[in-house]
């Protein structure tokens, strides 16, 4: 979690690029490698940037830089430290913080931020149909697990949307990776829990994960060591029918391709039969979850009326220390598009 989502200054998480870089007058660019993708949202000529990274020069990647104003080799958390320090002392920033101008942008700021919340509110309304959307799903399970909790995401295309539904606020409650290489979570997972444990803390950990990334993450050998040792996590997979993250990949680069107008099966993307995602885990994780007399928890969601129920039972599960596993089948076509009807 990089910056909390219920702060009015939030815009969204953001994978590929996000055309806020090209409207802004300044630009504080921390720990990140690629800002901006300059053929598609470079910042404008006039615009001021700010670079802090333990890195800045990207030495060890040798093919990413960008030009900036200001660049500093610097800690993250020390460099946030020291300018809020300066900001509250400086009676001259202060002062000029009382000038209209910034109550104005203030203002501003928290009416779009509503504007946006509503908008998402709206976008996660059960569908008409029935069908299972991922903002439907998302809001869902915000509403089913602690408010505390950790989700380590691999969610691939569908991760910025579960962003804007969590919403989380907390630091560490937000795990994911941008770099190369998918099926880290399960594994990752196990580890954050363990890891709380040791401090003798009891967190509520929920991995999210594509259907693509969970068959990558070797899930026989997750969860036969999350019952042999007895660590009781949530896991969510997104069915979506396939890799969707190499479409999305192929249309950036090809825009205009065939792979378009392409089904996943034509792409040789899609996952057709469909595998027994819960019955993997189940059969990996043998008839008692660690010292529990019941085994893993398993479900199937199809329809948004029975996602909640699940997703309480799933839940209690992890709470009583079984560990669960619950498949959503989103309601996509043969491209990996979203079908849902809005109400």
């Amino acid at each position: 979690m990089c910056f909390p989502a219920n702060h009015p200054a939030y815009v969204s998480f953001q994978l590929s690029y996000d055309l806020v870089t090209t409207e802004v007058d300044t630009i504080f660019v921390l720990d990140c490698d690629v800002p901006w993708i300059p053929a598609r949202n470079p910042p404008r000529k006039d615009a001021i940037i700010y670079h802090v990274d333990v890195d800045p020069l990207n030495a060890t990647i040798g093919n990413s830089f960008f030009s900036s104003h200001g660049r500093w080799r610097a800690d993250s958390y020390t460099s946030l430290t020291q300018i809020s320090e300066h900001l509250n002392r400086s009676q001259t920033l202060q002062m000029q913080l009382q000038s209209p101008i910034y109550s104005e942008r203030k203002k501003q700021l928290h009416e779009k931020y509503k504007a946006k919340i509503a908008a998402l509110s709206n976008l996660a309304a059960s569908p008409a149909d029935g069908t299972l959307g991922i903002h439907h799903v998302g809001s869902a399970i915000s509403a089913a697990v602690p408010s505390d909790t950790i989700f380590i995401v691999e969610a691939a295309t569908n991760a910025m949307s579960l962003a804007d539904q969590l919403r989380v606020s907390l630091p560490g409650t937000w795990i994911n990776s941008a770099g190369a290489g998918l099926g880290w979570s399960g594994g990752a997972a196990l580890g954050v829990k363990l890891a709380y444990e040791e401090l003798e803390e009891t967190r509520f950990v929920c991995q999210i994960a594509g259907d693509g990334v969970f068959m990558f993450s070797v899930p026989s050998s997750v969860y036969w060591t999350a019952s042999r040792y007895g660590i009781p996590i949530l896991t969510i997979v997104l069915n979506n029918r396939g890799w969707n993250a190499p479409r999305a990949s192929h249309s950036l680069v090809h825009p205009n391709g065939l792979g378009i107008t392409a089904t996943n099966a034509q792409m040789h993307i899609s996952f057709d039969p469909t595998p027994n995602y819960g019955g993997i885990a189940k059969a990996a994780a043998g008839k008692h979850f660690g010292s529990k007399k019941g085994g893993l928890f398993t479900a199937r969601a199809t329809m948004a009326s029975e996602l909640a129920e699940i997703l309480t039972n799933a839940v209690g599960a992890v709470k009583e220390g079984r560990g669960a596993l619950v498949e959503v089948v989103l309601g996509v076509d043969d491209m990996g598009e979203t079908v849902v009807t809005k109400s």
